[in-house]
C-alpha cells in the first residue's frame, strides 16, 4: 500500500497539461520525448546480466547446416504440425452459468486437419441471497467476485491444445509440433488435473513439444531481455524451471511445487532476428531445432518479417478465418426472451 501511494504521489507531482500540444504531433512527441529517461543504461545493465547468465549467441552461427537441411525436410513433408486455438462461442452469461466453447486446430505443410471444437459450461455455486442489509454487503462481493472470474475459459483454451498436441503425436505420427504461446503455463500449472492430465503426458514427449510465445510482456525480465538484444541475436534463460519452482513456493499452490521438482528441465530462448522479439519453451536439448525453425528461409515463409514460424501463423488465421465466436453466440441467445439481459446494451441498442 506505500508503494502504491508513494507512486500515486510522484505521478501526481510529475503531471503536465498538454492541452497546447496534443493536437500537434511534433510538439507531443517532443514533449513525450523530453519525459522520457535514456532507456540505454538501464538495457545495458539487462544485457550484462544475459551475459552473465548463458551469454548472448548469434542465431545464424548455431543453426548446423546439416540440422537446418533436416528441420526443412521434415517441415515439407508435413512431419511437423503447428496447434493453435481461439473461441468459437463467445462467453453467454445466463445467471449462475457461462456457456462457452473454443476451437483448436492442428496444420502442418501438407495437411490442414479440420478444428475441433468444444462447449463447456461453468460450474459456479453462488452464495445464498440473505434478507438483511448486513450479509447483502457481504454476498454482494461474493456474487461479484464469483460471477466475474473468467479464468477457466482461458485455462479450457490452453487444455485443448495441449490435448490436441497429444493426439497429433499419438494419432498423426508428427515428429514435432509447436504450440502458440508456453508449453507449461501457470494458469494450467496451477490445477492438478491438468497437470495429471497433459503435463504428465507431455514430460514423456518433451522431446518433441515446442511452445512458440509472441507477447512476452507479462514477464518483464524476457521483455526488457528482448529489448536489449540486437538482430540475429538470443538468449536461453537455462534457470526458467527453477524460477517457477520460486513462484510456486507456499502453501496457497498446494502441490504444484512438489510437482515441478519431479519433471524434466525445460528452458526458454529470447531471440530477435528482425525488429520485434519472440521467444520459445522447450527442453534445453531442443533449442538447436527451435533455432532453426526460426533461421529457415522455409520454415518462416510468409510471416510477418520471418520471425515465427510460418505454420503457427497458418493455423492461427484458418482457425480464426472458419469460426465466428460472437456471431454464433449472438444467434444462440436471439431467441431467448431475455435476449437484452444476456447481450451487452451496446450490441442490442
Amino acid at each position: 500500500m506505500e508503494d502504491t501511494e508513494e507512486v500515486f504521489r510522484q505521478v501526481l507531482a510529475d503531471e503536465q497539461d498538454i492541452t497546447d500540444q496534443y493536437y500537434d504531433d511534433r510538439k507531443l512527441q517532443q514533449t513525450a520525448s523530453d519525459k522520457l529517461p535514456d532507456q540505454a543504461a538501464f538495457l545495458q545493465q539487462i544485457r550484462d546480466l544475459m551475459q552473465k547468465e548463458g551469454g548472448v549467441h548469434q542465431i545464424a552461427k548455431d543453426v548446423h547446416p546439416l540440422l537446418l537441411k533436416a528441420t526443412e525436410d521434415a517441415h515439407l513433408a508435413g512431419r511437423i504440425g503447428a496447434v493453435d486455438a481461439t473461441d468459437a462461442i463467445a462467453p453467454i452469461d445466463v445467471t449462475t452459468r457461462t456457456v462457452y466453447a473454443c476451437a483448436v486446430m492442428t496444420a502442418t505443410a501438407t495437411t490442414l486437419h479440420d478444428p475441433r471444437i468444444t462447449m463447456a459450461l461453468s460450474h459456479r455455486k453462488l452464495p445464498p441471497v440473505p434478507a438483511n442489509r448486513t450479509t447483502l454487503l457481504q454476498a454482494v462481493e461474493k456474487i461479484d467476485k464469483v460471477a466475474q472470474d473468467k479464468s477457466w475459459m482461458k485455462a479450457l483454451r490452453e487444455y485443448k491444445v495441449r490435448v490436441e498436441a497429444l493426439r497429433a503425436i499419438r494419432d498423426l505420427k508428427l515428429e514435432v509440433v509447436l504450440v502458440d504461446g508456453p508449453l507449461y503455463t501457470q494458469t494450467l500449472l496451477a490445477h492438478e488435473v491438468a497437470r495429471d492430465q497433459v503435463f504428465t503426458p507431455m514430460q514423456a514427449h518433451h522431446q518433441r513439444l515446442i511452445g512458440f510465445i509472441k507477447d512476452m510482456s507479462d514477464v518483464r525480465i524476457l521483455h526488457y531481455a528482448g529489448l536489449a538484444l540486437q538482430p540475429g541475436e538470443y538468449w536461453t534463460v537455462k534457470t526458467w524451471r527453477k524460477l517457477l519452482d520460486a513462484k510456486f513456493e507456499g502453501a496457497r499452490w498446494g502441490n504444484v511445487n512438489d510437482w515441478l521438482k519431479l519433471q524434466t528441465d525445460w528452458v526458454r530462448t529470447v531471440y530477435r532476428k528482425q525488429g520485434r522479439a519472440f521467444c520459445f519453451e522447450c527442453h534445453p536439448d531442443l533449442v538447436p531445432l527451435g533455432l532453426a525453425l526460426i533461421h529457415s528461409d522455409i520454415t518462416c515463409a510468409g510471416t510477418l518479417n520471418f520471425e515465427i514460424p510460418f505454420l503457427l501463423e497458418t493455423v492461427d488465421k484458418r482457425i480464426r478465418a472458419m469460426v465466428d465466436a460472437r456471431a454464433k453466440a449472438e444467434n444462440l441467445i436471439s431467441e431467448s426472451p431475455n435476449y437484452h439481459q444476456l447481450t451487452s446494451e451496446g450490441t442490442w441498442r
